[in-house]
Order: C-alpha cells, then structure tokens, then sequence
C-alpha cells in the first residue's frame, strides 16, 4: 500500500531528509516506485567526496594490517578513499595477497584477463606511450634502481641505509667488492614470506638461495652429511 507521499508523486530523501519529487530521484528497477531512495543531489555529493583529496596529514608511517610492521607511508598504495589517502597494506604484503589471489582463482584471473581486448588503436596508443616513457627514464630504468622497489618493495634510500649499516660489506663473507651483476650486494629476501633480510654478494646470495631450497624440503641435514661423509 502507497503512503499519502507516494500518492502525490514525491518521496523523503533517506539522506538529506527533504520531500522531493519523484523526478529528482535516480530510476532503479528494484526500487519501490522505480526509484532510488536518495535524491540526485545526495548522489552527486557522494561522488564527489570520493574523488576528493584527502586532507593534509602530518604522520609520516602506517602499521600494515597482515604483517603488523610500521613502515613508511611511501611504502603503501594511494588510495583516495581510504584514511592519509593510503591503502592499509603494504606493498609487500599487497603482491603477497595479489599472488595468492590469482593462485587461487586462476580461472577468473585468465577469463578477466581475457576481456582486456585492446583495438589496434589501442595498442598503438600504448606502445607511443610506452616508447616515450621509456626515452625519458631510460637512464633509471636500467640503472637498476627501479628493480629494488618493483622486486623487492624498498626505495633507493633504504638500501643505502641498509649498505651503510653493514660498512659497504657482505653479511655472510664479509667483503666490501662484491663481483657479478652490476659489482653490488644483492638484497637477499625469504622467498616464502618475501621479506627483507640483508644485504649480500652474488656468490653469498645464490648459496643461500640452494641452502633455503634445501631446507625447505627437508634436505639441508642430508646435505651437510653427505659433505662431511665425502670432504676431501
């Protein structure tokens, strides 16, 4: 049964409170009367906070919702809708989530992946773009720098704190001229958790790299075994 306001073509705006006709209200099938139950106005106002920018902030470091550590806000993703206009993981964690999410749901991921069908325009589009990126960071795109917080998640002033901290030297072997790509230390990380451990040379950083595999399989004793059943 229609109510008295509904009889006279109008309706109370859940939001602002105000009567309005029925024509400042959006059409919405599964509506009563075919309409929503917010006026335009109040949507319009609802859209707009969302692509607002956040409000200034004097804090400077979040605590990540998964692993619970206090890192930089840098280190999150924008998101305007969130509060300090960040997301609530960190990066690391965020490529964690992702990953175990496409794992997990690989079929969806390829049928999503399937309708980002890009027009010739499109693609053309995209390789100008792309050339033209590339022609203007080429000189930090392949200076390795740019590889430290796509594979890793720290920026470039991280690692420097982290290679001042160990005196330009390795962790394991301790030297200070490390040899292979690039003559630098490598940051060595947990491949199962993907966090950040120390600074190593190349040879240190794949050793560890075999030992952690080993390990992980439940080889590690037989290996030292076999090594001290066959030193010479």
């Amino acid at each position: 049964m229609l109510g008295p306001l509904h009889s006279t073509g109008c309706r109370k705006c859940s939001r602002c409170g105000f009567v309005k006709p029925l024509e400042d209200f959006y059409r919405s099938r599964d509506k009563s009367l075919g309409r929503e139950y917010h006026c335009r106005e109040c949507d319009s106002a609802k859209r707009k906070r969302r692509y607002e920018t956040p409000p200034t902030n004097t804090l400077t470091h979040r605590q990540c919702y998964r692993c619970k550590e206090t890192k930089p806000l840098e280190e999150f993703s924008r998101r305007k809708e969130k509060p300090l206009g960040r997301s609530y993981l960190c990066s690391v964690c965020n490529r964690i989530v992702a990953h175990k999410w496409r794992t997990d749901n690989l079929e969806r991921a390829r049928t999503r992946d399937r309708k980002r069908i890009f027009t010739p325009e499109q693609r053309e589009a995209q390789r100008k773009y792309s050339r033209e990126w590339m022609r203007e960071h080429r000189k930090n795109h392949f200076s390795g720098n740019a590889n430290l917080w796509q594979n890793h998640g720290i920026t470039q002033a991280q690692y420097d704190a982290m290679h001042v901290a160990q005196n330009g030297r390795c962790a394991i072997c301790q030297t200070d001229k490390p040899t292979g790509r690039g003559k630098k230390l490598h940051v060595d990380h947990c491949h199962r958790t993907k966090k950040i451990r120390r600074l190593l040379c190349q040879r240190c950083n794949s050793a560890i790299g075999f030992l952690e595999y080993l390990q992980h399989n439940h080889l590690l004793e037989a290996a030292i075994s076999y090594l001290n059943r066959t030193w010479c």
